[in-house]
């Protein structure tokens, strides 16, 4: 295990076969106009020899999605216990990044800074999000949370177009292992009328311990206090519906009730590719356009603490079906 205590910093080497490990920064504009994710990884399989980093990009508005492969080379992890590394010239940390891309359909430069990172709260049976699974060897995957909500400073050059970020809103998270689940949802978002409000969940088909089960985790940011649900915490889903363009989850413990309805009606996905054994060699499906509604409620006081709906959302879904 290494620097299992900061699960936001490399995890891995490039001397591991069959890995993957990867950097979710979503990134939205103080208008909500523009809104990209960039996605540093690097994904090892020695027997396909196709090992490689690279920078996954999204852009929300249109649907289009970039991949810029480096050799595994280009590669640099600058720290062992904070999110800080290097892909040939691009930088990428916990407090933002810097790009420079200059290929023929896609050319970025500019600098944005991240600024009041909401960071998870960490403890030693409580790293991040996965809890003491976090010190289990071998999972097929790990999750963790860099900053569940921070503003913007800065601006890029893409295509000749400059986008300023400024005052704008952001996320990081990261996931890393040999391959994504067989089957998942995955959501988040930090645009509510409510400023200090940000939820992600995540719904899985994993192995565990030789068996397969549904894990979950949801997690909500709202003024300062972390509510955390999680198949660790004995949090369970009460309800899960996936209905034409409607996914629907009650999620409860022993104080919480959460309500979430995830609206993906009349939105275009986009593909992007995920590991398997360290390969991407399959694609997921994502949106930067979902529409998440939360409804948070302390049944211990009888009061609704929150009760807001979410723009911007990503929304990823992979063979779903397994979740019904």
């Amino acid at each position: 295990m290494r620097n299992r205590r900061y699960p936001e910093a490399f995890q891995g080497n490039l001397k591991k076969n069959n890995y993957y490990e990867g950097w979710y920064n979503k990134i939205v504009d103080k208008n909500t106009k523009y809104s990209y994710a960039f996605i540093p990884t690097i994904a090892i399989n020695r027997k396909s020899k196709s090992s490689q980093a690279f920078i996954q990009i999204l852009n929300g508005q249109t649907g289009r999605m970039h991949y810029i492969r480096h050799q595994l080379k280009k590669f640099e992890n600058l720290s062992n216990n904070e999110f800080a590394i290097r892909i040939d010239k691009c930088y990428f940390s916990t407090n933002g990044f810097i790009l420079d891309i200059d290929r023929d359909d896609m050319k970025i430069k500019g600098n944005i800074r991240y600024n009041n990172t909401t960071l998870w709260p960490r403890s030693f049976l409580q790293p991040n999000v996965m809890g003491i699974l976090n010190y289990v060897p071998f999972l097929e995957t790990y999750h963790g949370i860099v900053s569940m909500n921070h503003t913007l400073t800065g601006s890029l050059n893409i295509n000749d177009t400059i986008i300023d970020f400024t005052n704008g809103k952001g996320y990081v998270e990261k996931d890393w292992g040999s391959s994504f689940p067989e089957g998942y949802i995955w959501a988040q978002t930090n645009h509510f009328a409510e400023p200090e409000l940000s939820i992600v969940l995540s719904v899985a088909f994993v192995p565990l311990f030789g068996v397969k089960i549904k894990g979950f985790f949801c997690v909500i940011w709202h003024k300062g206090t972390f509510y955390k649900f999680t198949t660790y915490t004995n949090a369970r889903v009460r309800f899960l519906r996936i209905s034409g363009g409607i996914i629907r989850l009650l999620i409860e413990d022993r104080r919480y009730f959460v309500d979430i309805t995830i609206d993906k009606s009349n939105i275009k996905f986009t593909k992007l590719r995920a590991p398997k054994l360290g390969d991407m060699s399959f694609d997921i499906i994502e949106t930067l356009k979902s529409r998440i509604k939360v409804h948070l409620y302390d049944r211990r006081n009888h009061k609704v603490i929150v009760e807001d709906t979410g723009t911007n959302a990503g929304l990823d879904i992979y063979n779903i079906d397994l979740l019904k």
